[in-house]
């Protein structure tokens, strides 16, 4: 069976081939002796998405130093994947095809790791959540623009990690470097696409944009015919603002990381547009105290961004929502405090319970810069985290009661 995978690969270079191979083989793994698996983040948001796929596509190029099978995996829950609206949109635009795709629910990673079959390449970023730490001593690469935050893998583990404004231009820098002739138009659009839209459309004013970014767009526009930029980015900015149709619960879990620790649980949604376009929806802070207290999370930290096209003006916002006062006012302190860079927070009253919102001037800060103050708040929090859990338990038992 492996090497009837080698034989696939060698008749098939295409991305789209890649896909049909890894889709044929996921449910044969037993005959394998090695599985590489590529794995982005939990929020499977474009960037995630692409560099999953496309790495993956790059390591098959290497299938003679790699003896394994490659398979990109999409962190997110299959039905959930719709909830990505330009994820969806532009891997359809670029031609491929969605039910080629990978999802978490869909391979049993920990029975791989279980079996020392698993082989772990993280992109989009570099610590595993809370509930796939069973897979860290698979971990041999690492491809990432966020903030270091894993610990020190040794000589196992090959990282690449450089705050750039998306991991696709890390990606790309690797594939020009290796193997540019294997850049054909598909992977050079994928690739090209997001960068624009994690740097939106490389304004500066966005304050995400780096000169390696800059470099690796002109670059893959030499594989490209007849694009503009700006139509490119105003496409994938449109489908992603396309939440009409979504409940509260599905805004909230669209681009959605959770951070957990010391019995703690915070979301990170994100969303495109204005917290008053939120609290706009009908029964917001009913909807907010059910979702928390579904997912047991002891508090959201909900930041937005909203781009100005026709100004090219950037603007977000940020807000923390818990119904335990001490948990906001912990975690909203952690966030004013922040030093290096600092957030810049101006309050914004919108009225909503257990709410606390803020305009932020500094719109630099994206959640890759947020998500590890909130991880150390969790960390280096004093507060008694059992009461809290007694808590929640007592306002789900009631919920549940109210059903």
């Amino acid at each position: 069976m492996y090497n009837a995978f080698l034989s696939f690969l060698i008749l098939f270079v295409s991305l789209p081939d890649l896909l049909f191979a890894a889709i044929l083989f996921s449910g044969c793994l037993n005959y394998f002796p090695e599985i590489h698996v590529v794995l982005g983040n939990e929020s499977c948001d474009l960037d995630s998405a692409v560099t999953s796929i496309v790495t993956a596509f790059l390591l098959c190029q290497r299938k003679s130093e790699l003896e394994c099978v490659v398979l990109p995996v999409l962190n997110v829950v299959r039905k959930d994947f719709r909830l990505r609206t330009e994820v969806t949109f532009f891997l359809q635009k670029t031609n491929i095809p969605l039910d080629l795709l990978i999802f978490k629910d869909e391979i049993d990673l920990e029975k791989l790791a279980k079996e020392k079959k698993l082989y772990l390449t993280l992109v989009d970023h570099n610590i595993l959540s809370a509930d796939q730490q069973c897979l860290e001593e698979a971990v041999v690469r690492v491809i990432d623009h966020h903030k270091l935050e894993c610990r020190d893998r040794g000589v196992r583990c090959d990282m690449t990690v450089e705050m750039v404004g998306s991991c696709c231009t890390l990606v790309a820098e690797k594939m020009f470097t290796m193997c540019p002739s294997v850049i054909d138009q598909q992977v050079a659009m994928l690739l090209y696409g997001t960068i624009l839209l994690d740097t939106v459309c490389l304004l500066k004013e966005a304050k995400r944009v780096t000169q390696k970014d800059i470099d690796i767009v002109t670059k893959l526009e030499t594989k490209l015919e007849k694009v503009e930029r700006i139509e490119v980015f105003e496409a994938l900015q449109k489908a992603k603002l396309d939440i009409s149709g979504l409940t509260i619960e599905e805004m909230l879990r669209k681009d959605l990381k959770v951070v957990e620790g010391n019995k703690f649980r915070i979301a990170m949604p994100s969303i495109s547009g204005f917290l008053e376009d939120l609290k706009a929806k009908p029964k917001l802070s009913i909807a907010l105290e059910e979702y928390i207290t579904k997912n047991n999370y002891h508090g959201l930290v909900i930041m937005t961004i909203h781009h100005n096209t026709e100004t090219q003006k950037v603007q977000r916002q940020i807000a923390v929502y818990s119904p335990n006062p001490v948990i906001k006012e912990q975690l909203v302190n952690t966030l004013k405090g922040a030093q290096e860079p600092g957030l810049e927070l101006e309050p914004l009253n919108l009225g909503i319970s257990y709410l606390m919102s803020f305009n932020q001037r500094n719109i630099a800060a994206s959640r890759k810069v947020v998500l590890p103050l909130v991880r150390s708040f969790i960390q280096e929090s004093h507060y008694v985290s059992e009461t809290v859990t007694n808590i929640f338990a007592q306002k789900r038992a009631i919920t549940l009661h109210h059903c």
